[in-house]
């Protein structure tokens, strides 16, 4: 990776109005160095005056434009040359210090733009996206890797550009002032920082990779280990995770420490060189002066300001660059989530079925025709199925595991697009589409009230708590709620540990009618329930019958009793359908061995 393709490939990332800060930014760094070279070379006449008096009326007086100086004496002349060298200073002093606020400003605010549009593709990209990505991937590159470009890969960019800048104008002064001791002090400056780099890159790029990697990985052990810790507990097995997280841990501290000390220690070396150059500039230019001490004063103050300013700011330049090569792996990490296809998202944002077509008579919720799905080219989830489900039926899909049951709940609720074939869904009385809800057989549970989970993805200042109420009448809930000290403002704790599985479901039965579903689908809602539980669900279930058309995925065969038609699938197809009488008579063999 060269550093133009980086510049150029970051710079294809920004939005337009980034674009434009960034102009913005390079026009203030200009301006910021023009500062810093006047104020430098406001000193020389202030230091020539001190050291030689009768030089500076001399000047004034042969050049035209400074005739009202010749009013004042020599002494108020010293004086306001130096009061004018030090406000010129402080203005620079001043600029600096804004422009290392903006450009702080400005790189902080492209990694939390960063990690808010990382989100935000995240947020809308399809199931099958997510289905073949880590969580605790995408945790990292919101949370760690955006911050970490913005920090040690932007910031030192802006810094190093501000930098590069300031340099190129004080060597521009200096070889105007002295082009010899100019060019031999950067050649040398520009080899000894050349060599030193060349040196470190690719160690540095080799721990920036590390770094990602550990990071990435501790992040996985964190997710893991937390989210298991039930498991953990109950089988003794807790120090296995703490034990890898360690070892990760000290992988990444020295891959970063290593960075930081290829950064920082040239620094000391360079100091010991800027040391011996000055002395030799200062013997220099002492004997090509012949002993002017006025003059060698002036060029000598001159000088050393100089080397304040270019000298850091050299150094700077180098611990840029080191930043860069060594955490330039954290941008390309999170380039492509960056660039995630925004049609797709809005799709999903609209809930669209993007294979569907019109469908003319109301009676029809869902019309399937010759729909085909497969996962891989010779792995076909579903073939060639057609149905029809009516408005308010209680439709029920069996069968054994793999048979297609979820996948084909997935392609209706539109986490997946089909191979081909079409859904079809109806309209409402108003024309308006139909609005769907699914019930899944792992139900998620925020760490928050009853009220946040029941309106899962409502703003706080948009709940209604009437309708919640309606919910969990409806999932027969309420009584169990009203009991509780804090009513809706119970917290449930994280993933619902404070309650039953029974109640767990209902919660996810009064979220999907919150919404007033025109369709709900249970896929494998009570296949995790006992007994009872499945009972008091199921109830609450067939209570809906009626009010929305209904879909049932069970294994359970008692779950599908009351379906107003059942679908037997077997290997991606529908093996037969009907009344859970009709198929029972038809297929004892199934319904015998899954009771």
């Amino acid at each position: 990776m060269s550093f133009p393709t980086l510049f150029r490939d970051i710079f294809k990332i920004f939005s337009p109005p980034q674009r434009l800060k960034l102009y913005k930014m390079q026009l203030l760094i200009l301006m910021s160095a023009v500062f810093e070279i006047t104020g430098v070379a406001s000193v020389m006449p202030f230091m020539q005056a001190v050291g030689n008096p009768g030089a500076l009326r001399e000047t004034v007086s042969t050049i035209g434009y400074l005739d009202f100086m010749t009013l004042y004496n020599t002494k108020e002349l010293i004086i306001f040359l130096g009061l004018t060298s030090l406000f010129i200073m402080s203005a620079s002093a001043i600029c600096s210090i804004y422009l290392t606020y903006r450009l702080a400003i400005f790189s902080a605010s492209i990694g939390v733009n960063f990690a808010d549009r990382l989100f935000e593709n995240y947020m809308g990209s399809s199931w099958t996206f997510h289905a073949n990505r880590n969580s605790a991937d995408m945790t990292k590159q919101i949370a760690v890797e955006s911050q970490r470009f913005a920090d040690l890969v932007m910031l030192p960019i802006m810094m190093m550009n501000s930098k590069i800048v300031l340099v190129l104008i004080f060597l521009v002064a200096f070889v105007i002032q002295d082009p010899h001791v100019a060019i031999v002090a950067g050649l040398v400056f520009l080899f000894v920082y050349m060599i030193l780099y060349k040196v470190v890159k690719k160690r540095l790029a080799w721990n920036g990779q590390i770094i990602s990697d550990t990071y990435s990985k501790r992040f996985r052990i964190l997710s893991e280990g937390l989210m298991g810790i039930r498991d953990l507990i109950i089988l003794r097995r807790l120090e296995g995770y703490p034990r890898a997280f360690n070892k990760h841990g000290i992988m990444l501290s020295r891959a970063k420490g290593l960075n930081v000390a290829l950064a920082q220690g040239p620094r000391y070396l360079i100091e010991l060189l800027a040391f011996g150059s000055m002395t030799g500039i200062v013997l220099y230019l002492y004997i090509e002066n012949d002993r002017n001490i006025g003059g060698l004063l002036a060029i000598m103050t001159a000088y050393a300001l100089a080397g304040l300013k270019v000298l850091p700011s050299v150094q700077q330049i180098y611990v840029a660059l080191a930043h860069v090569r060594g955490n330039s792996e954290s941008f390309y990490i999170i380039r492509d989530d960056l660039m995630l296809d925004n049609e797709d998202r809005a799709d999903i944002r609209r809930g669209n079925v993007k294979k569907s077509h019109p469908l003319p008579d109301s009676k029809v919720a869902i019309d399937v025709r010759n729909l085909t799905f497969s996962y891989e080219a010779d792995n076909i989830a579903i073939k060639d199925m057609s149905f029809v489900v009516n408005t308010g039926e209680m439709v029920g899909f069996i069968g054994s595991s793999g048979s297609g049951k979820s996948t084909l709940m997935d392609l209706v609720c539109g986490l997946l697009e089909a191979t081909s074939g079409t859904i079809g869904f109806g309209k409402k009385s108003n024309g308006s589409d139909l609005n769907m809800a699914v019930v899944h057989q792992d139900i998620f549970l925020t760490d928050g009230t009853i009220r946040d989970n029941v309106a899962l993805g409502v703003g706080i200042e948009n709940i209604c708590d009437d309708k919640v109420l309606k919910a969990l009448e409806s999932s027969h809930l309420a009584d169990v709620v009203n009991l509780m000290d804090y009513g809706l403002d119970t917290e449930l704790g994280e993933r619902g540990v404070k309650l039953s599985g029974g109640q767990r479901q209902r919660i996810a039965i009064a979220r999907a009618i919150y919404s007033k579903p025109d369709i709900i689908v249970f896929d494998e809602a009570t296949s995790a329930l006992d007994g009872v539980s499945e009972r008091q669900v199921m109830d609450t279930i067939n209570s809906l019958a009626g009010e929305s058309t209904i879909l049932i995925v069970a294994h359970r065969l008692e779950s599908v009793k009351k379906c107003d038609k059942i679908f037997l699938l077997e290997h991606g197809v529908i093996k037969d359908f009907g009344s859970f009488l009709e198929l029972q008579l038809r297929h004892p063999e199934f319904f015998g061995s899954t009771k």
